[in-house]
């Protein structure tokens, strides 16, 4: 893995707010009560995109080639076009060379984001245009229900040492209320796991290794489902990992820990920010 940040891909989570309850969602929308978590800032405001913005352009042009707004769904967000605009000023200024945003199909976008529209899958697109409207809800989840891995499925279940995973290739940095993320792959074990909130940074590094310490793998990866190479073949041989309410042994213990006492990570780093 390359750690020079050059030509990468930034996610935004402009917003957990989602319509949809998706089996094992990795950002867990509508789904703390299973993970003993609770959530209270789920919107980005203004002065996270400002942020952000200001981040990028404190570096060289051709650090970020696109960023790629998500939610939650993204089109929910109240800020959507404000943010749209922003990045498009990046865009024309040469520091980003596209933007993406990724919805669920069920939401017509405004004008403003319009053009930037992708469906993820992309099938849902194609449904869409067959259609001629937007798809409800229930239309969504019976695509998108069957590709979600089991984020409570992790190598420590099976004794196994995780390496730090080259997803960031294709899901870039994770960009959220709580900071920057190695990737977005990271979230469901640095949010739910308290141990792994110290992990979310407050700025765009200029290094991969930045994000790292010595125990990086074993605090994140370890209970991170993507660690796991082998997890199609696992679960075709073990159908029973990917149901709604199977949850590994490892997942299990964080969520017994977290009913007793969980507290979401720190949001107030942007503000503190500001005052600098």
């Amino acid at each position: 893995m390359n750690s020079e940040l050059k030509g990468i891909i930034v996610e935004v989570d402009i917003t957990h707010r989602c319509n949809l309850a998706c089996r094992h969602c990795n950002r867990l929308c509508n789904a703390e009560k299973l993970y003993g978590v609770t959530r209270s800032h789920i919107d980005m405001e203004k002065v996270h995109i400002d942020f952000l913005c200001q981040e990028i352009k404190r570096h060289q042009p051709g650090l970020v080639k696109m960023i790629r707004i998500l939610g939650g769904e993204p089109l929910l967000s109240d800020i959507i076009d404000y943010a749209v605009r922003a990045f498009e000023e990046l865009k024309d200024i040469g520091y980003i060379e596209q933007i993406n945003i990724v919805s669920n199909g069920t939401i017509q976008p405004s004008i403003t984001a319009k053009p930037y529209v992708v469906y993820s899958p992309v099938c849902i697109g194609d449904a869409i245009h067959e259609k001629g409207n937007v798809l409800t809800a229930e239309e969504v989840l019976k695509i998108k229900n069957i590709k979600h891995r089991n984020i409570t499925i992790c190598p420590r279940d099976f004794n196994e040492k995780a390496t730090i995973c080259n997803r960031v290739e294709v899901c870039g940095i994770h960009y959220s209320v709580f900071g920057f993320a190695y990737t977005a792959a990271c979230f469901p074990a640095m949010y739910v796991s308290m141990n792994n909130h110290r992990r979310f940074m407050h700025h765009l590094p200029t290094n991969l290794s930045d994000f790292f310490d010595g125990t990086f793998n074993h605090d994140v990866c370890e209970i991170c489902v993507s660690a796991i190479n082998t997890y199609k073949s696992m679960t075709q041989e073990n159908p029973d990992y990917n149901r709604w309410s199977y949850i590994g042994n490892s997942w299990k213990d964080i969520i017994a820990q977290n009913s007793l006492q969980f507290k979401e990570p720190d949001v107030s780093w942007i503000q503190n920010i500001n005052k600098k």
